[in-house]
């Protein structure tokens, strides 16, 4: 059965290394899109938001992660590579 969490993914996202893009945000169902968009940096740009389903492939030993649905709080919808962006950073492949 899969995890289902929600998510936004910024660009403009600031860290000690560094500016970044297509960086996923994943958090639990009861808190908004939006309440993550304010807490994350100033300047960080939220480009895309929704919901994902995190599960474990057995088959391929690996985690999957797909992305659906919208943000109404921050009118964003899922992008179609997020499900690729998110699956690469749970994998540790940032």
């Amino acid at each position: 059965m899969p995890l289902k969490m929600k998510y936004v993914k910024f660009n403009n996202l600031y860290t000690q290394t560094g500016v970044h893009d297509n960086i996923p945000v994943i958090f639990p169902e009861f808190i908004g899109h939006d309440e993550i968009a304010r807490k994350i940096a100033a300047g960080s740009i939220p480009v895309s938001a929704g919901f994902v389903d995190v599960e474990f492939d057995p088959i391929h030993r690996r985690v999957l992660a797909v992305c659906y649905g919208h943000s109404i709080s921050l009118g964003l919808k899922s992008d179609v590579k997020d499900s690729a962006v998110i699956t690469r950073y749970l994998a540790g492949g940032g």
